[in-house]
C-alpha cells in the first residue's frame, strides 16, 4: 500500500513539475479546420462588397512548456498552435456591430463557450469584440472592430499540439503564408496587423 502511495505521489509531482503533455495533432488538419472556420465566420459577417482586405495570414504560435520547472517560459520543441488571422479595412461601426452580433449568435447556437467580451470607449476610439472557444476542439475565435482604423479583425486559433515526428518536415511549409481564404476574389496579403 505504501509503495502505491509513493508511486502516485511521484506521478502527481512529476505532472506538476513537468506539466501535462500536449496532445498530438496533424498541423495540416488543424490548419485546414481553422481556415474553414475562418471562412464560415467571414460568410456569417456578410460584409458589404467589395471588401478591403487589410491582411490575411496563416501562421503558428510557439507553445510554452507547461511545467513549473520552466520558469522562463521557453518554447516547447515540436509543439505549435496554428492560427489564421485576417482583417478588413473600411468597416463602419453601423456595419460592424450587426455583423459581430450575427457571428456571436451563431457561435453561441453551436455550443461555443463565450470566453471574453471587449467593449472600450475613449477619446476618439471605440473598440468592440469577443472571444469564443469550441469545447470539442479547443479552437478559439476572436472577432473585434475598432474605430481607429475602421477595421474588423478575426483570428481563429487551434490549441497547442505536438507535431508527430513523421510530419515535422512537411509542417514547415504550411505556415507563414497568405492563404486563399476567406476573401471571395482570392485576394491575399501577407501583411500582418
Amino acid at each position: 500500500m505504501c509503495v502505491l502511495a509513493i508511486v502516485a505521489l511521484t506521478a502527481a509531482v512529476g505532472r506538476v513539475w513537468y506539466g501535462a503533455p500536449y496532445r498530438t495533432a496533424d498541423p495540416a488538419e488543424a490548419a485546414e479546420r481553422i481556415q474553414e472556420r475562418s471562412q464560415r465566420a467571414y460568410d456569417l459577417l456578410r460584409l458589404p462588397e467589395p471588401v478591403a482586405p487589410a491582411w490575411n495570414f496563416l501562421d503558428h504560435r510557439v507553445c510554452r512548456d507547461r511545467g513549473l520547472h520552466n520558469v522562463t517560459g521557453d518554447p516547447e520543441p515540436g509543439v505549435m498552435a496554428p492560427e489564421h488571422r485576417w482583417g478588413v479595412d473600411g468597416v463602419s461601426e453601423g456595419v460592424a456591430r450587426p455583423a459581430l452580433d450575427r457571428l456571436r449568435q451563431r457561435l453561441t447556437g453551436q455550443g461555443w463557450e463565450h470566453i471574453h467580451e471587449r467593449e472600450a470607449r475613449g477619446p476618439g476610439l471605440v473598440e468592440t469584440g469577443f472571444r469564443f472557444e469550441d469545447p470539442a476542439s479547443g479552437d478559439t475565435l476572436d472577432a473585434r472592430w475598432n474605430s481607429a482604423r475602421g477595421a474588423l479583425f478575426v483570428d481563429v486559433r487551434a490549441p497547442c499540439a505536438r507535431v508527430p515526428h513523421s510530419l515535422a518536415d512537411a509542417s514547415r511549409d504550411l505556415f507563414d503564408r497568405a492563404p486563399d481564404r476567406p476573401f471571395p476574389d482570392g485576394t491575399t496579403t501577407g501583411t500582418q496587423e
